[in-house]
């Protein structure tokens, strides 16, 4: 396919690049947010519509191969403006980023889109590193984008310091590859791979590319960063951090092992499984002893990432379709309890439980909505996390991974057990100051509406979020 008929097909791209130059240069001489979220949610809506009336739904490669834009890639773009639809119009409430710096980060956070666009698309190992470190230095950047809040600076530099050690593992399992095949392009590393007279290293290759999409997902032992980037960066930023990367992680994984290494399914399942079952453990038993909320919810991630890569370590039709739908049903109630937190906070906080003390009384609307996406979180009927979850294990089950399901069902009565002591805190604590009413600014009760709506939608009636799932997978 020639550079301009591959053009006709990154349009969407596109729109988001031109549109995050214009945001950046839209400030207020006023001091509004009106004008860089109208532009930002604008270039969201247009690349929104143009990736869903892409016209061909056929697995394309274009310039050249260094992208594929397929089933998954199409998947995987449309979560990501959505995601970010939803973190632009969170930022736009007051004091959700400080106002001084909103065009900027909105911009930054279009550019992260754009990047994380790229990396579900790549088609050729050197279009997947740039774009990991495309992302990686925008995510550094946005967590630290807080001259006066100094936790988010340290947080930012733990990130900057974790993120540099990943990448580098995963630039030499990317340049071993090249030594032993002589090639970056994914079809080349296949045939090479496939040939079996390198299997050893190829598989040590394999692992260190692993541990940059691990530090992605902030799997254990990789999350070490993950609990002070989601409580010090603000609440816009953290919210699509928690979602979009792990999603742009999981297409990572997909296309590693569908296109590169589908001779290696085998070891690589048993090396995801371990991890998942590490991760899924740990972040249960940390998430126990938190009394800070966003600390919580880091923990939180991180074992909702494990139930992700526990249905992609399957590598069957039916556990990477459960995952996708999960994979959504996860970013909506992510996104929803970052929404909500927000609207709950009363000092302008979200840091410790007692902040949220009888808040429930004071702002019913939020904690109605912050219920709703914990207890989709917790893989409660009958909303989807319940649905995400049941699938992912019966495909486990059906796969004969009994100890894999044994140890995902404890650790999911664990965390019903931490999401309900938030919702404890919010209902049956006396509140530690005087209760007065707190309205729902308008952009942010748009946002907790669509977003309790979709995870309830997705609960009751799933067939339409089946049916992308399953076209995701074509």
């Amino acid at each position: 396919m020639s550079t301009l008929q591959s053009l006709a097909h990154f349009k969407t791209e596109i729109i988001l690049l031109i549109g995050a130059f214009i945001t950046l240069f839209s400030d207020s001489p006023k001091g509004s947010r009106f004008l860089a979220g109208t532009a930002a949610l604008l270039t969201l809506t247009l690349a929104g519509v143009a990736a869903f009336t892409e016209a061909s739904q056929q697995s394309l490669q274009l310039f050249g191969g260094f992208f594929t834009l397929d089933g998954a890639t199409r998947f995987f773009r449309f979560g990501m403006i959505l995601a970010a639809a939803a973190s632009v119009l969170l930022g736009m409430t007051r004091g959700a980023i400080a106002l001084s710096f909103f065009a900027e980060s909105t911009a930054l956070m279009l550019f992260l889109t754009f990047g994380l666009i790229v990396l579900c698309a790549s088609g050729h190992f050197l279009t997947l590193l740039l774009a990991v470190e495309m992302v990686s230095l925008l995510s550094y950047l946005m967590t630290g984008f807080s001259p006066q809040n100094t936790r988010a600076r340290e947080a930012a530099l733990k990130y900057l310091l974790l993120g540099s050690f990943c990448s580098a593992f995963m630039l030499y399992g990317i340049s071993l590859l090249f030594g032993l095949t002589g090639s970056l392009d994914f079809d080349s590393v296949r045939a090479a791979v496939q040939d079996g007279g390198q299997r050893t290293a190829a598989a040590a290759s394999l692992l260190f590319i692993l541990t940059g999409a691990g530090f992605k997902l902030s799997l254990f032992p990789f999350h070490f960063w993950a609990p002070d980037v989601y409580e010090a960066a603000p609440s816009p930023v953290a919210a699509y951090l928690t979602v979009a990367p792990k999603a742009a992680a999981c297409a990572i994984l997909i296309r590693l092992f569908s296109e590169v290494f589908p001779s290696m399914q085998t070891f690589g399942a048993e090396v995801l499984q371990t991890l998942c079952i590490l991760t899924l453990l740990a972040a249960s038993l940390l998430a126990l002893a938190q009394t800070r909320v966003r600390r919580l919810i880091a923990y939180s991630s991180m074992a909702q990432a494990g139930y992700l890569l526990m249905g992609l370590s399957l590598f069957s039709r039916e556990g990477l379709q459960a995952a996708f739908f999960y994979l959504a049903a996860y970013g909506a109630a992510n996104l929803g309890v970052f929404a909500a937190l927000t609207a709950l906070s009363q000092r302008g906080t979200q840091d410790h439980l007692e902040d949220l003390t009888g808040a429930a009384w004071r702002n019913p609307f939020a904690a109605g909505c912050l219920t709703v996406f914990l207890l989709s979180l917790a893989g409660l009927p009958p909303l989807a996390g319940f649905l995400g979850k049941f699938w992912i294990f019966a495909a486990a089950l059906k796969e004969g991974e009994v100890f894999l399901v044994v140890t995902a069902a404890l650790t999911s009565m664990i965390g019903i057990f931490y999401y309900f002591k938030i919702l404890r805190t919010l209902y049956f604590s006396d509140p530690l100051i005087a209760l007065c009413a707190a309205p729902t600014p308008l952009p942010l009760r748009i946002l907790l509406i669509l977003l309790a709506s979709a995870v309830t939608a997705a609960g009751l009636f799933p067939s339409w979020l089946l049916r992308a799932a399953e076209s995701a997978l074509r």
